[in-house]
């Protein structure tokens, strides 16, 4: 189903998920999209990644640990196409990666989900077996930073967030035993 009515505008509100795929920047391929816990919810040429979070701080969250001391807001993950990654040389899930270069890691995330809070390439899970092997799935808490919020600030969209989080489950390596 179309995410727009007039190939100008687009309109989640169409979408029984309430998610739109606004990527590629053409209104012709703007479809209703499914949401998504992994990777493996999403179909291949897109990934699962934060879309929208909710206008309002959830009071009732609790907190995760004093260096998320943020706001926690309700998040909502879906799939939406890849901007394609340069370079054939991609890094995997679990290895080291620049936070401000997601675009190293095949899975576009770079996250601080490390043994000791550094930064790999990671996805998003539902279960370990959404994981690479010696990784597992945890919730954390993660800023309201995707590339699809990035993208959608030019289109009048939520503006991405350092200052604020929202709990997902990624794909995390654990310390050695």
């Amino acid at each position: 189903m179309s995410c727009t009515q007039d190939q100008v505008n687009f309109d989640a509100g169409l979408c029984a998920s309430g998610a739109c795929n606004l990527l590629p920047d053409d209104s012709s391929f703007w479809k209703c999209t499914p949401l998504c816990n992994s990777e493996s919810d999403c179909q291949s040429g897109q990934e699962c990644g934060l879309m929208a979070y909710a206008t309002q701080p959830n009071a009732s969250a609790a907190p995760y640990h004093p260096q998320a001391a943020g706001p926690v807001y309700d998040g909502l993950t879906g799939c939406y196409t890849n901007i394609p990654n340069a370079g054939a040389n991609l890094l995997t899930d679990g290895l080291p990666c620049q936070v401000d270069k997601p675009y190293q890691c095949r899975s576009n995330k770079c996250l601080g989900v490390g043994p000791t809070g550094d930064y790999r390439c990671t996805s998003y899970c539902a279960t370990a077996a959404d994981c690479t092997v010696g990784m597992k799935c945890k919730v954390a808490p993660l800023t309201l930073v995707s590339e699809y919020l990035l993208f959608m600030v030019d289109y009048g969209g939520q503006a991405p967030s350092l200052d604020a989080n929202t709990y997902l489950q990624v794909c995390y390596t654990p310390a050695a035993p």
